[in-house]
């Protein structure tokens, strides 16, 4: 049975309302993950980074206004990359929060978890019952 006679039956085998739940549940799970991933190194960071200063060693404006940073932690030097908005330039000194553990795993000032909860808890819920109301329906016609 291929996913779209799954999805397409479903409601005639458990109903509308739980086919639509299974539907919201694949959906969100789908998109959970990635945002999970993208979120938990802030939560790492903003709970067990350690500050430093980095130097500014590169500006790119072409791939969406990057800063790109050098810094040492125990005599090795480590780079890494981080988003707007910065007002720098080449070779000033930045504020860097890196891993202890992983200092590979870094960002450019402090982390932030201001607005974390939007994506998870009010984008991806809108988007998934938007897609269980949309992609499940019953395929019942009601006799005229």
């Amino acid at each position: 049975m291929r996913f779209n006679e799954f999805l397409r039956d479903l409601p005639d085998r458990i109903g509308l309302w739980p086919a639509r739940a299974v539907m919201w549940l694949m959906v969100y799970g789908l998109f959970l993950i990635p945002v999970t991933s993208m979120l938990k190194p802030q939560w790492e960071l903003k709970r067990h980074g350690v500050r430093t200063q980095g130097r500014v060693i590169a500006l790119t404006p072409e791939n969406h206004a990057t800063v790109r940073y050098r810094f040492e932690v125990s005599g090795v030097a480590y780079e890494g990359s981080w988003g707007p908005p910065f007002n720098v330039a080449v070779g000033d000194s930045l504020p860097v929060t890196y891993l202890p553990n992983r200092p590979a795993t870094s960002i450019a000032g402090e982390p932030s978890l201001e607005g974390w909860w939007f994506l998870p808890f009010v984008l991806l819920p809108g988007v998934a019952t938007l897609a269980a109301f949309v992609g499940v329906r019953s395929q019942r016609r009601s006799a005229a």
